[in-house]
């Protein structure tokens, strides 16, 4: 599964690339999930966090004619530990800006009860505003922004 061709405008600290009838953009410290495509033909999307957008990587420069290019701190699947990446911007599928209230919620050390997540879920409440103050109310510290 190959998906179309984008066109990208790109500047020093942000690249844009078209989303529906917009841009979106992906900057140091988004989310993002990416395509890695692997030598047997099978590709798996992968999360990961943006550290810069450089043009060379440690084993010589990066081709510009595939670029630009993300320098990602990516998380295996089972969360374990993490690697770095060089991802072409054509292979991001989504860009967050971090951290997220649902995120900071998701990774929390510590959930709500059982009962009150399902509670939440069946009032349709798993969203950024909802989780946020939640939150808010058991005073979970937000992660500091990697900058």
């Amino acid at each position: 599964m190959t998906a179309p061709k984008k066109t990208f405008r790109y500047t020093a600290s942000k690249a844009y690339y078209p989303s529906g009838g917009g841009y979106v953009y992906v900057e140091p410290g988004s989310l993002i999930l990416y395509v890695e495509a692997h030598d047997d033909g099978r590709e798996r999307t992968r999360l990961g966090r943006v550290l810069d957008s450089p043009t060379v990587a440690p084993n010589g420069p990066l081709p510009e004619a595939e670029g630009p290019w993300l320098r990602v701190l990516a998380a295996t699947d089972d969360l374990h530990f993490g690697y770095i990446r060089y991802v072409r911007l054509d292979d991001v599928r989504t860009s967050r800006a971090m951290p997220s209230p649902f995120a900071e919620f998701f990774f929390s050390e510590e959930l709500p009860k059982p009962e009150t997540v399902v509670a939440m879920d069946n009032y349709g409440s798993l969203s950024d505003d909802y989780v946020m103050a939640d939150l808010k109310r058991r005073r979970v510290a937000r992660p500091r922004r990697l900058r």
